[in-house]
């Protein structure tokens, strides 16, 4: 939607289709299930945490840049290092649109997992983006990365996670610096 005084109108439609990279015709495509815009309003990335069959449903983060009155694929995939499940469910981009984080939910490499989640941060190298951190709770936080808040040159990261694994505790936040 844009803004014209008062008014919202509707400026594009963006919807996963078999021209999207990592779609096949007989997969599927989950596209918007996070997102997030930059500060200027021009760069948008969209979490599809469930990608094209061929892959067994590894998810991406899609980047699209406004072009007039119209949003236009760039190309710039976001895919984790480790090829995991539901991986673009949240999705946060910095306010200059430098980095970007997306949650991956029930990581596979942690004993008992279910609730357990992942923060990827990811940093724009010029042609795209780079896998920088892999950020997961050690503290015994369930649903980490459910809120995700980030400074506006994406260094500073505060990571919620609500509930305990006791349940027993409330919820807390986590506070990440990113340092090169």
């Amino acid at each position: 939607f844009g803004r014209a005084g008062a008014q919202w109108t509707l400026e594009s439609t963006i919807e996963g289709n078999s021209a999207e990279p990592y779609f096949a015709g007989d997969g599927y495509l989950i596209n918007g299930e996070g997102f997030d815009v930059s500060g200027d309003g021009n760069t948008l990335t969209t979490g599809s945490s469930q990608g094209a069959a061929p892959d067994g449903g590894v998810g991406y983060v899609f980047t699209y840049k406004r072009a007039g009155g119209s949003w236009i694929n760039s190309g710039e995939t976001a895919v984790p290092s480790i090829a995991r499940l539901q991986f673009g469910t949240r999705v946060t981009l910095s306010a200059d649109a430098s980095t970007l984080t997306a949650v991956m939910i029930n990581v596979p490499d942690i004993p008992g997992n279910y609730g357990r989640h992942s923060l990827v941060v990811f940093k724009r190298d010029g042609s795209g983006w780079s896998q920088v951190a892999d950020l997961q709770d050690s503290t015994g936080y369930l649903e980490f990365g459910v809120s995700v808040g980030m400074s506006r040159n994406g260094r500073v990261l505060a990571v919620g996670s609500p509930r305990s694994a006791t349940e027993t505790s409330p919820g807390t936040a986590l506070i990440y610096r990113y340092r090169q």
